[in-house]
């Protein structure tokens, strides 16, 4: 049994002893210490030591993995080829229901320029919407109509010899708003016993509107004065179909 100083008062005891029999020094705790104050010290050599060993090496710029190339061939990503858009068939001569048989191819092919050309029959024109016009001023070359248009409806007119000379029908052009108020003032003017003596609003009360068939209607008001020096106003409202006034009222406002 190896024998050893007690450090408290140099006491010789065993090294195995947990106190000192002479002066009662706690030896094992003494021991205790001194393994924790040697691991402690131990310890952060042994995380740098780790930590070195765990160290990747660098790798040579010449060994670097460069990502692989994929070649794409026209086997592996064909080009799509894109289909041309199915033209729309053209309208046949025994659809046209509502047009003499003797003028149906000739009007067939009216038509199917007017699908092609025309900025509102390229929406939508169906065979069904064509037929004879009512007036036929001369019977030598009738006259034919085909109503076109998806949203806005607009009708053409052109006749047989249009179609001989092939002169397709343009879209009709409304009436202008100045135009439209200047007729729409004389139809008022014309309505009372003093002309001179009526004004009618070109701008305060003055609502127009024209649409893509052609059609337009202008509203506005007139102020006239009787024989008793009293002033009267009117309503005034007047409708065209291109520059043709077609319809016109004029009634005391309330």
């Amino acid at each position: 049994m190896a024998m050893k100083k007690c450090p408290a008062c140099q006491w010789p005891v065993s090294s195995t002893a947990n106190t000192c029999p002479r002066c009662g020094d706690n030896l094992s705790a003494r021991r205790i210490l001194k393994l924790t104050l040697a691991i402690c010290a131990i310890m952060p050599l042994g995380i740098v030591l780790i930590a070195l060993r765990n160290t990747p090496e660098p790798t040579p710029i010449n060994d670097v993995q460069r990502p692989r190339q994929i070649e794409t061939t026209s086997a592996q990503a064909p080009a799509k080829s894109q289909s041309p858009a199915p033209a729309t068939p053209e309208i046949r001569p025994d659809e046209l229901l509502y047009i003499s048989p003797d003028y149906r191819i000739d009007v067939a092919k009216m038509l199917n320029v007017l699908r092609r050309e025309n900025e509102f029959c390229r929406q939508e024109l169906y065979p069904y919407n064509a037929g004879m016009s009512s007036q036929q001023p001369d019977p030598a070359n009738p006259s034919f109509f085909v109503m076109c248009g998806d949203k806005k409806i607009t009708v053409l007119h052109f006749s047989w010899m249009d179609v001989v000379n092939k002169q397709a029908p343009v879209s009709p052009v409304a009436i202008t708003r100045n135009e439209a108020f200047r007729v729409c003032r004389d139809y008022a003017r014309s309505q009372v016993d003093r002309p001179d003596a009526l004004e009618v609003s070109g701008i305060m009360d003055l609502a127009f509107t024209a649409n893509d068939n052609g059609t337009a209607i202008l509203f506005t008001t007139a102020t006239a004065k009787n024989g008793l020096g009293a002033e009267m106003k009117y309503n005034v409202r007047c409708s065209f179909s291109r520059q043709t006034l077609t319809e016109s009222r004029m009634w005391p406002a309330q």
